[in-house]
């Protein structure tokens, strides 16, 4: 900028005198503002946003533009952002260097936007800030359109957009949103770089995609290979962003094609699929649909089709089918294209291949090879269930079987009866699936050790098992250690066990349902299967529906058990409360108001169950407290050789009153009515305005 003649006339006259004035007098208005300072709350916005009105209305324009002015104010407040803030937004030094890079320096992201003329000319200066990534300086506001065409400035700004992103959030409906959006670098840059292609190359090459906007950087340059390709290369999947010359390029489908092979598979025009380089890199992306019947042909495409795309041999012409190096890599890569290939059936190579990658293709090879020891050996190690297919001679094989039953227990089914018989087998096949005991000769279904392993694995075979190892209580208890419904199909001797009754119910409420009579008479058992499952209670007979203790453990843990005590207890306020005292708000656990008896709905509402209930409750818990502190003061006493006299008096005290206080909780919840409330209260409301109240 050119230095004129009344420039320096300014100076030399009202520009020194101005300073000499700003310099004398800034103390006196740094001692205001901190006056000002010390009567406003921090936190407040409001009372912020007065400081800034006051900086503005009543500091002088010359003492605002005083660079030791605003630094000075600016460091004392570094630890308060919102005082901090109003002062920068208050700011008149707005070409000084030091002031501004102070604010910046503390701001937040697009906080503060004025910044003076020189400064957003200033190259340096803008450099700097953004190589410090100042938060609070904006590419947008904060940079001169002189410099938005300077190749230096604006590759720093791209840098520092991407360690910037901004988050910002959308208010819909009281509803709010965060968003991560990216800087869009393309609108900030001057008309010079946005035509510039060494500038978009050195932006597109550099690690700076991460939150600048490269789709719209790159609009004036979807026609130039050399620009796309450096695109591409990062973001395959805009191949769409290509012009239609450049899509239908080899070396540009050849890159999308190495980084996104399915993608490009789908995507590149069929005209390129006739080329052999391209499929071989889009490999297993290879749409099947985009190739010619000719191309299908080829010995070299079948190939890639069969290894890479995995397409299933009878999508091949027949005469392809029959090249031996072809169904060779069919197989390898899926047993089961075997059955494609008929005249290679009794070829053992093939089949021996097929079967190890597909133990069940074994099915469509020749029979001869069922006969086959070390194919099926193969078979069976890939797909235990393949023994279906072996020959007789190999099912009664113990090598064999063995194989097979470990890689897949239920195979047992296919071997031979004598070797189901075999234990060292069996136990083998029970261990890798429980329900191979299903197979297992009558003999072992019978033997101990293998019945427990099985029940180990899976309690649900107990269903499975002989009647004589359903009578076993070791085998039962295992069976309903992790699910006691298994009890169900126990032997009756084993469920009148009042033991194994009971851990069943403990694992499984409802199994109280396949007790006896006499055991579901029996409390015990009833309260802890109430205990696992409140709706036990609908199993128990009369006499235990109407006991208290179990009515309460019950709705405690299912407020639903309310509906099946007995009609005596619907009446017991303490049992009801114990109903109402499950949340208000859930609606999954609302207590059934209907059931509850004609005398309990005349007195109370649902509103005063539920208040009665939590009152009770905060009762319970400061009773709990005091006995807790109690026993703590009790404990101190007898590990301590001495214990002042006062705090031991204060402790029998409280242990006297505790009792006495519980009883008082009681007797209130169980005499409490709204109508006696409301007439205590209006008592003591009397008794206020005459004064009589101590």
């Amino acid at each position: 900028m050119e230095y004129t003649m009344t420039d320096r006339i300014y100076d030399l006259t009202l520009g020194k005198i101005e300073n000499y004035i700003a310099k004398k007098r800034t103390p006196k208005y740094i001692e205001m503002v901190r006056e000002e300072i010390k009567k406003i709350d921090p936190n407040n916005l409001e009372e912020t946003e007065k400081l800034k009105e006051f900086i503005e209305n009543k500091v002088p324009y010359l003492i605002k533009k005083n660079e030791n002015f605003m630094l000075t104010l600016l460091k004392e407040n570094e630890e308060l952002p919102n005082i901090r803030k109003a002062i920068a937004n208050a700011n008149s030094a707005i070409d000084s260097k030091d002031v501004m890079n102070e604010i910046f320096k503390h701001s937040k992201i697009d906080e503060f936007y004025v910044v003076g003329n020189k400064l957003r000319n200033d190259k340096d200066f803008v450099l700097s800030v953004l190589k410090n990534n100042y938060k609070g300086f904006d590419t947008n506001h904060n940079i001169s359109d002189n410099l938005k065409n300077d190749r230096e400035v604006m590759l720093e700004a791209c840098r520092y957009c991407n360690e910037k992103p901004q988050l910002i959030y959308y208010d819909d409906n009281d509803k709010i949103t965060y968003i991560l959006q990216s800087n869009n670098i393309t609108d900030k840059l001057g008309d010079k770089l946005k035509n510039d292609k060494d500038f978009i190359l050195e932006v597109v090459n550099q690690n700076f995609n991460k939150s600048l906007d490269l789709e719209k950087l790159i609009e004036s340059f979807t026609d130039d290979k050399e620009v796309m390709s450096a695109y591409l290369k990062k973001n395959p999947r805009s191949f769409h962003l290509a012009s239609e010359r450049l899509k239908n390029d080899k070396d540009i489908a050849l890159i999308v094609a190495e980084k996104e092979p399915y993608f490009a598979g789908e995507y590149i025009p069929r005209e390129l699929y006739k080329d052999k380089e391209i499929l071989k890199k889009l490999g297993p992306g290879i749409d099947y649909y985009k190739l010619s019947e000719e191309q299908l042909k080829d010995k070299e495409i079948a190939l890639l089709l069969v290894k890479e795309a995995e397409i299933k041999l009878d999508q091949l012409p027949r005469k392809i089918r029959q090249d031996k190096e072809v169904v060779l890599e069919a197989v390898k890569a899926c047993g089961s294209n075997l059955e494609y290939a008929p005249q290679f059936v009794s070829d053992r190579e093939v089949v021996l291949s097929a079967v190890k990658s597909d133990g069940l293709a074994i099915e469509f090879s020749s029979k001869r090879f069922t006969d086959d020891k070390e194919i099926m050996l193969e078979a069976v190690k890939e797909n235990g269930k393949s023994l279906n297919f072996a020959s007789e001679r190999l099912r009664e094989d113990p090598e064999v079987v063995l194989s097979a039953v470990k890689q897949n227990g239920r195979s047992l089914e296919f071997s031979s009866e004598a070797l189901k018989n075999n234990k060292e087998i069996v136990i083998e096949a029970v261990k890798e699936s429980s329900w191979a005991i299903e197979y297992a000769s009558e003999e072992l279904r019978n033997d101990p050790e293998i019945v427990m392993e099985a029940v180990k694995k899976n309690g649900l075979v107990l269903n499975l098992i002989s009647d004589e190892m359903k009578s076993n209580p070791e085998i039962v208890l295992e069976a309903i250690k992790n699910n006691g419904e298994n009890i169900k199909y126990a032997s009756e001797t084993v469920k009148n066990n009042k033991e194994i009754m009971l851990a069943a119910v403990k694992t499984y409420g409802l199994a109280i349902a396949y007790a006896p009579e006499q055991l579901r008479l029996d409390k015990e058992i009833a309260l802890e299967a109430v205990k696992e499952n409140g709706t036990a209670i609908v199993y128990l007979p009369d006499t235990l529906r109407d006991d208290k203790d179990i009515a309460r453990t019950a709705i405690k843990t299912n407020v639903v058990a309310l509906e099946y005590i007995s009609d005596r207890l619907k009446n017991d306020i303490e049992v009801v409360l114990e109903a109402y005292s499950h949340n208000k708000n859930d609606y999954y656990n609302k207590p059934n108001y209907e059931v509850l008896s004609d005398e309990i709905k005349a007195k109370y509402t649902e509103d005063d169950l539920f208040k009665m209930a939590y009152e009770k409750n905060e009762k319970e818990k400061e009773n709990i407290d005091i006995k807790e502190n109690i026993s703590e003061v009790k404990k101190e006493v007898e590990t301590s050789k001495y214990i002042e006299p006062e705090k031991i008096k204060e402790s029998e005290t409280k242990e006297t009153k505790a009792p006495e206080k519980a009883k008082t909780v009681e007797k209130k919840v169980e005499n409490s009515k709204p109508k006696e409330v409301s007439k205590e209260r209006a008592t003591r409301s009397r008794s206020r305005a005459t004064g009589n109240e101590r």
